[in-house]
């Protein structure tokens, strides 16, 4: 059983609550509870009780209502792959024994990612290698060396455009102003309620913003994340 063949698995949400309800078992783990939706073909998505290990199976997947006590997912594999999220670092690891929202075990890289992506509370995710544990983490700094571990950040919402993660903007000019102790969600909010900004440049290792009054040229820089304005 792997936690990884369902998608959009999501802490605090549920689905279709009260009806649509394909069928029910008890004393399940998660990924239990996923592979009972896989081995139903009429299953579209499951809703597992944390408190007492009921699995849900379910013949839609909306609409959605939160719920704390279940953890829920959808039928089939992920479709996340890494290069959906951004600063995909193979050895580095994100604020180590702080600031974890969930984990999961059993979880692929790309499954990994989705999951930081489809909750709302989550910054950055640290997966182990050794064992597929998947961290989500409410913070995406300090980063922490460690061989052990590949670490990505949330990709940002639709506010801010063309996320190009190794890319620079027109680097040391065209500077609007900077900022640190930022993260890359709010470094493209600083841009786009700047009515000067065309782009910014988000470098993860110290959290520092750059807001750039022109959107070229851009240059390879394995240090930043730039994005133009929404």
């Amino acid at each position: 059983m792997y936690l990884g063949d369902c998608s959009a698995v999501t802490s605090g949400v549920d689905y279709s609550p009260g009806s649509n309800d394909l069928t029910h078992q008890d004393n399940t783990d998660l990924a239990g509870c996923c592979n009972l939706c896989n081995q139903n073909s009429a299953c579209k998505a499951f809703v597992w009780v944390k408190a007492n290990g009921q699995c849900w199976l379910k013949s839609v997947n909306t609409p959605t209502a939160s719920n704390i006590n279940v953890v829920s997912g959808q039928r089939g594999p992920p479709t996340a792959t890494p290069d959906q999220c951004v600063s995909v670092n193979s050895g580095f690891d994100v604020s180590p024994g702080f600031n974890d929202l969930f984990h999961q075990d059993n979880m692929t890289l790309g499954a990994c990612c989705e999951y930081c992506n489809s909750n709302t509370g989550c910054k950055a995710f640290v997966w182990v290698k050794s064992n597929g544990q998947c961290w989500l983490k409410t913070v995406n700094i300090p980063p922490v060396s460690n061989i052990n571990v590949i670490s990505g950040q949330r990709t940002p919402g639709s506010q801010c455009t063309a996320i190009s993660p190794n890319y620079d903007i027109s680097p040391g000019q065209n500077d609007i102003s900077q900022q640190l102790g930022t993260d890359l969600d709010s470094c493209c909010d600083l841009c786009n309620h700047n009515i000067n900004c065309k782009a910014f440049v988000f470098v993860p290792l110290t959290g520092q913003c750059f807001l750039k009054s022109v959107n070229l040229p851009t240059t390879p820089n394995n240090a930043v994340i730039s994005g133009r304005r929404g």
